[in-house]
């Protein structure tokens, strides 16, 4: 992951779906700084200060409980949602001595980084991506790391199962247990 193209490209693979109006961390080491942890919250909508505030501590607080001294942090939706949060997770990650290596911002189709103000590579309307098309995405499908369209589409695929199909599994549980009962 060697930009943010590259981050973006992953994220969805490593949370099973395509993030929407969420705000994602990742934890990296050395080296390289790989990801050792990634998590994610749904951002408030509308905002309010008090969520924001708990979840700047809550994330501050699971990278140091891990002893994650860097992370990357990527809020997906509209600037009025994502930018309270990145703003209070900044603060809260600078208290904590956690070092940001990036902030980014994306929706649409293009990003955005907080931390980068050179208009040569990180331009006013965004930087236009793909993370369908990147290699890193390409190389996690092959290996069988897929990621659905969003979070409830990934949801459905943990739903239990019902009608006939639920019936027939209940059936062979019974079966399963006479047979471990008559051991």
């Amino acid at each position: 992951m060697d930009s943010p193209s590259g981050v973006l490209a992953v994220v969805p693979h490593l949370l099973g779906f395509h993030p929407r109006r969420s705000l994602v961390v990742l934890g990296v080491a050395p080296p390289r700084a790989r990801v050792k942890l990634g998590f994610r919250y749904d951002l408030p909508d509308p905002p309010d200060t008090a969520v924001t505030r708990e979840i700047a501590g809550h994330a501050t607080a699971i990278l140091a409980r891990q002893r994650i001294a860097a992370a990357i942090l990527i809020g997906y939706g509209p600037g009025h949602l994502v930018t309270p949060v990145a703003d209070a997770l900044r603060g809260a990650a600078g208290s904590a001595r956690i070092s940001l290596r990036e902030v980014l911002r994306v929706e649409d189709g293009r990003y955005w980084s907080y931390l980068c103000h050179d208009p040569a590579c990180c331009p006013a309307e965004g930087v236009p991506y793909d993370p369908v098309a990147h290699p890193a995405a390409a190389a996690l499908v092959m290996a069988g790391l897929a990621a659905y369209p969003d979070r409830e589409s990934l949801a459905r695929t943990l739903a239990p199962a019902k009608g006939a199909a639920a019936e027939s599994m209940a059936r062979a549980t019974e079966r399963a247990r006479a047979r471990v009962a008559a051991l």
